[in-house]
C-alpha cells in the first residue's frame, strides 16, 4: 500500500494564535498515526521559488489515512486556528 503524506506551506499572519495550532495539530496527527518528516526549521532555496516561512511533511500508513487526519473532528479545531493565523498552501499526496 501506497503512503500518504501532507505538504503544507505556511507564512503566520497571527503568530499569538498560531502558536495554538502546533499542539492542536500534533495531537490529531498522532491519533492517525501521522510521523512528522519536516516540521519548520532552516532551508535554504537551492532553485526557484519558495514562498512560505514554514514547511511540514507528515507521512501517513496510507493516502486514505492522510485523508481521514484532514477531514477529521480531532483536527477542525487545529484547522480553524490555523486557517485563521495563517496563508497556507496544503495538500494530501499519494506517496511511497
Amino acid at each position: 500500500m501506497k503512503k500518504g503524506y501532507l505538504i503544507v506551506r505556511i507564512n503566520i499572519k497571527n503568530a499569538e494564535l498560531f502558536q495554538q495550532y502546533p499542539p492542536l495539530s500534533t495531537k490529531a496527527v498522532e491519533k492517525f498515526g501521522g510521523k512528522y518528516l519536516i516540521r519548520g526549521g532552516s532551508f535554504e532555496i537551492a532553485e526557484g521559488q519558495w514562498p512560505a516561512e514554514r514547511t511540514t511533511v507528515v507521512e501517513f500508513e496510507s493516502y486514505h489515512k492522510a485523508k481521514e487526519f484532514y477531514n477529521s473532528l480531532e483536527y477542525s479545531e487545529a484547522k480553524k486556528v490555523r486557517q485563521e493565523s495563517a496563508d497556507t498552501d496544503f495538500i494530501l499526496i499519494e506517496g511511497y
